[in-house]
């Protein structure tokens, strides 16, 4: 998602975005988004997805749940103690 934000959004406000469909090509498709608070457009940008096959990517997300074990992570992707 490429998002660039406009203006900012006080706390407790509610914030909702808006999507639009500008292409398709073939699995890939391409969106517009909009964020908007109860004042003003807050955001604008782009995002990029594909179409899946929901069955083999439920199998492959089982498949890598089945093998994770968050001891053997690296410390290149431990998230840092605050």
């Amino acid at each position: 998602m490429n998002v660039h934000r406009l203006a900012a959004t006080p706390a407790g406000m509610t914030a909702g975005f808006h999507t639009e469909v500008t292409s398709d090509e073939g699995r890939r498709v391409n969106f517009k988004v909009e964020g908007f608070d109860e004042k003003e457009k807050i955001a604008e940008g782009t995002h990029q997805g594909f179409v899946v096959n929901v069955a083999r990517f439920a199998a492959k997300f089982q498949e890598k749940g089945s093998t994770y074990d968050p001891c053997l992570r690296s410390e290149a992707h431990q998230t840092p103690a605050r």
